[in-house]
């Protein structure tokens, strides 16, 4: 092996030690500070608290049982609003109450919601074409041929507007 190997290699010991003998007490130090420094927004016993059920969480968590929800929740569209959704938000909170949190609450909010009536796009030109505004299914997937209601782009003003059709692809620069 040549000299400059070795001491390559050998160079990279020393270093990588130092590394470490440096950082272990960075480690320590910010492991320790963490217990040390209260929890923002949470008093000194309630911090306890919190950090005792984040604790515990991980341990709740299971691959399976996690993708079913994920799968339960993304089954179907849930507009906000909607029964669905409702019924969504019944399903978490039934979860969290399984998951041992003891108070648990649902708040209704009144707030206006967009949904239009009804939604067209015309071409003019050079021919007259109306899209149906849905999406093809996809036979490998059952969900892309479920009804997700109207296509409509929240947030948008109602109205007829005729122009020229100009491609921005994702509209940067």
């Amino acid at each position: 092996m040549s000299r400059a190997g070795v001491a390559a290699r050998t160079g990279v010991i020393p270093s990588l030690s130092a590394a470490l003998l440096f950082a272990w007490p960075l480690a320590l130090s910010a492991q320790q500070a963490q217990h040390e420094r209260p929890l923002a927004g949470f008093s000194p016993a309630a911090a306890v608290e919190q950090l005792r059920l984040e604790q515990r969480i991980p341990a709740l968590l299971q691959n399976d049982s996690t993708g079913r929800h994920f799968r339960y929740l993304t089954e179907e569209p849930h507009v906000a609003g909607s029964p669905r959704n409702k019924e969504l938000a019944d399903y978490v909170a039934a979860r969290f109450r399984d998951y041992g949190l003891e108070d648990v609450r649902m708040h209704r909010y009144d707030v206006l919601l967009p949904y239009p009536e009804s939604v067209r796009v015309t071409m003019l030109e050079p021919v007259r074409y109306e899209p149906t505004l849905t999406e093809d299914g996809y036979p490998e997937d059952k969900d892309s041929y479920a009804d997700v209601g109207i296509t409509y782009l929240g947030m948008s003003g109602s109205g007829d507007v005729t122009g020229d059709l100009i491609y921005a692809n994702s509209g940067n620069p």
